[in-house]
């Protein structure tokens, strides 16, 4: 199929990340197939940050800015997700006032770098498999001296990643978007799920993310806040604990025990204080299943067996 064939548009959120966008932005440009608009939102940054954008939209008509007057440090719950829902509003009004048609939609946070063929490769495996709604690739990281290793060996949950994910249309119409709430990909996922969609994390493509997850801000905090996020979403004390299984036996991540603590603080934290939780019943019953956890479970173990 060519390249011609499949049409996109791309939102990244950007704040204070001047050292990572001039190696994102050639990625993006030296795609086999470039989005039909790309919207890069710079959330309040006090670096070079809107100055990179802002030359990339004058090199590159489809390359686009918008800039949000925020101020105070990063959040990665509930205000990322404000900023990128913010990007997709204004993303889509854009493109219908300027006639833009496209099939699919993608997000990518600025902290990355593709192969050219990256989004090729998703958009194929959606045009030929249209039972699913959301894919993305597999995240490799790559330190500051340009050296690559895994998140971890194999993982547990092949679910779609929250960067370098590529929506259907109709799927991100059909699951409200990106939902203001404090795990947006994840209920994005479940949302998909429910609605009869398939989604697929794509093992065999790869992209390279500057720094470790959750890194933005702090590895404990990163972690920590995932955990906080798991509470959120009624996550029940058996996929915590599978949790804690990937990251130290199965995936053998990096820094495993460091990252199971925060977890695992982070989700008891928000437990004692009996804090809030998502509202959605559908969700939160999907998440709180026992039954649903143990059967993705052993079906992962079967797919470990087999190897």
């Amino acid at each position: 199929m060519s390249v011609k064939d499949f049409t996109y548009i791309l939102i990244t959120p950007a704040k204070n990340e001047e050292n990572n966008l001039p190696k994102l932005i050639p990625s993006i440009i030296k795609q086999m197939v470039t989005p039909v608009a790309w919207f890069i939102v710079d959330d309040g940054s006090d670096d070079e940050t809107y100055q990179i954008i802002r030359k990339a939209t004058s090199d590159y008509l489809w390359i686009h800015s918008l800039r949000l007057e925020t101020r105070g440090t990063y959040d990665i719950e509930e205000h990322y997700a404000s900023v990128c829902r913010k990007g997709f509003k204004y993303a889509l009004k854009y493109c219908d006032e300027n006639n833009i048609e496209f099939d699919y939609i993608a997000l990518s946070d600025a902290d990355m770098v593709y192969p050219k063929n990256y989004f090729y490769q998703l958009l194929l495996f959606l045009s030929n498999n249209s039972d699913f709604g959301i894919a993305s690739g597999k995240i490799l990281i790559m330190d500051k001296s340009g050296g690559i290793h895994t998140e971890g060996k194999t993982h547990y949950n092949d679910q779609p990643r929250g960067t370098g994910r590529v929506w259907r249309k109709e799927t991100f119409e059909q699951t409200n978007g990106y939902m203001l709430t404090k795990s947006p990909d994840t209920v994005s996922n479940i949302m998909a799920l429910l609605k009869g969609w398939k989604i697929k994390q794509l093992a065999p493509v790869e992209c390279y993310q500057l720094r470790d997850t959750g890194g933005k801000i702090d590895l404990w905090d990163g972690y920590f806040s995932m955990g906080k996020r798991a509470y959120y979403l009624n996550a029940n004390f058996l996929s915590l604990f599978n949790v804690v299984v990937d990251i130290n036996l199965i995936s053998r991540q990096r820094k495993s025990l460091i990252k199971s603590i925060a977890y695992i603080s982070g989700y008891f934290q928000s437990f004692i204080r009996r804090e809030g939780k998502i509202e959605n019943v559908a969700i939160k019953r999907y998440m709180g299943s026992y039954k649903r956890v143990i059967r993705e479970y052993l079906l992962f173990m079967k797919k470990v067996i087999a190897k």
